[in-house]
Formats: C-alpha cells, sequence, structure tokens
C-alpha cells in the first residue's frame, strides 16, 4: 500500500488546489495535512526546540524550520497510526512531471524499507552539481526515469519536497524527533544516525525555482546574507588593521 501526503499551509489555498489538480488529472489519490505554520509558534516553543538545536546547527533555527519539522512529524505519525506501508510526502509548490504512482508501484518490489526516496526537488539548488549518484545502483522506473543512489554526496541534498519513505522509518523519525531536534531535511545528519540507510533521487518531480514565495528558503537566505556580510566586515577590519600597522612600520 502506498499513500500520498500533501504537507500544505492552510493559507496556501491557491497552491493546494493547484497540486490537488495536478494529482487528480493523474487519477492519484491523496491527502492533504495542514502544516505548522512556525511564524504562529509560541516563543516559548521555539525556544525550546533551538536549545535542542544549538548544539547540533551552532545556530538558532528559524520558525519556519521549526514548522517545517513539525509538519512532517504530523505526516510520520499518521503513518504509522494508521499502518501505512509506504507513503510518499509531497510539499504543495512542487510541479508532478508524470504519473509516479504508477511507476513506483510497478517496481515497489525493488525498493528496500530503510532507504529513502528522493522524487525529485532538487533543481534550482547550488549544490545540485555537488550531487553524485551510481551508474550501476539504480532503480529503473522506464526508459526516462530512474532513482540513483547518492554516492557521499548527502550533504548536498536537501528539501522536503517530494519523498517517500517506508513505516519503518517513519517510526524510526519519529523516536529520533522525541529525543532530540533535527530539521526536517537534514538527510545527512539522518544517514550519519543510521536512521536511513541509502539515500536514491529521482527527477520525476520539480520544485520552483523562483523562492520568492517559500518562507523556509527566505529564512534561510536571509541567514545566508547576514553571515556574509559578517565576513566582510571582518574583512574590512582586517584589511584597515593590516594598512594601520604597515604604515606604522
Amino acid at each position: 500500500m502506498i499513500k500520498i501526503y500533501i504537507v500544505s499551509l492552510k493559507k496556501d489555498n491557491a497552491r493546494r488546489t493547484n497540486l490537488s489538480n495536478q494529482l487528480k488529472k493523474l487519477n492519484i489519490p491523496f491527502e492533504i495535512i495542514d502544516a505548522v505554520e512556525g511564524n504562529l509558534l509560541d516563543a516559548l516553543i521555539i525556544d525550546n526546540y533551538n536549545k535542542k538545536a544549538i548544539y547540533r546547527y551552532k545556530r538558532l533555527v528559524g520558525p519556519n524550520e521549526i514548522g517545517c519539522s513539525l509538519s512532517h512529524q504530523k505526516v510520520y505519525l499518521d503513518i504509522i497510526k494508521n499502518k501505512i506501508e509506504w507513503a510518499i510526502i509531497l510539499e504543495d509548490d512542487v510541479n508532478v512531471k508524470v504519473d509516479f504512482l504508477t511507476l513506483i508501484k510497478n517496481k515497489i518490489y525493488q525498493f528496500d524499507k530503510d532507504n529513502l526516496y528522493i522524487l525529485g526537488g532538487q533543481n534550482g539548488l547550488l549544490s545540485k552539481k555537488m550531487q553524485q549518484t551510481s551508474f550501476f545502483n539504480k532503480i529503473e522506473l522506464n526508459k526516462t526515469f530512474f532513482l540513483e543512489k547518492a554516492i557521499k554526496s548527502e550533504k548536498y541534498i536537501f528539501r522536503t519536497c517530494c519523498y517517500m519513505i517506508n513505516n519503518n522509518v517513519a517510526k524510526k523519525l519519529v523516536e529520533k524527533f522525541n529525543n532530540e531536534f533535527f530539521i526536517a531535511d537534514d538527510w545527512l545528519t539522518l544517514k550519519k544516525d543510521k536512521i536511513i540507510k541509502h539515500i536514491f533521487i529521482s527527477d520525476m518531480i520539480d520544485h520552483p525555482t523562483d523562492l520568492s514565495d517559500s518562507s523556509i528558503e527566505l529564512e534561510r537566505q536571509g541567514r545566508q546574507k547576514k553571515k556574509i556580510k559578517l565576513i566582510s566586515f571582518f574583512k574590512t577590519i582586517y584589511c584597515y588593521l593590516r594598512n594601520f600597522y604597515k604604515l606604522g612600520m
């Protein structure tokens, strides 16, 4: 059994409707899970998660990243509660290129219950060119689409917009989250901690390259800009001091 979940904020009705219509055209059944809006979380909740996150990430985690993590935990709990064998989780801003459900169903016997299967969504990432996959270890879904095993490049794989997991992995994700906080798309950590065995990647589903409508991406970009400004500031101070001491000599 494979169940499709759409993770969507209630306020994003247009995006929710768009993806729903895409799946309906392909006769793919789905269930919508209302996402957790990070900006509406109580400050105390955010602080509590950041107390856990600071040791791992050496920074404060944004409210939208926390909301995303809690949203996907809601899905995992539903998978466990309803004893769903396999689940495909989609976020509401993706674009579906093919009837992925039929392709996966036809080859489901080749899927390992301990693996993570990312169905796409890597387009637009600067890290995409760093992702390395195996030419030999892959699942051929048809002549066009494959799921290829990632080779020592898990740290370059991001996003939770479209992936498939087994009930077995869902249980491990919930257990880990109950003990320690992790960002939903921290696939590298989850692989290192043996929550998932291997990661396979495909490109059956696209993620928008225009990220102006993504609260998480904007949050991350803002953090990156602050980091760049800070580095630039220290470089300026360094150059000033270097020139000062040269003139003094």
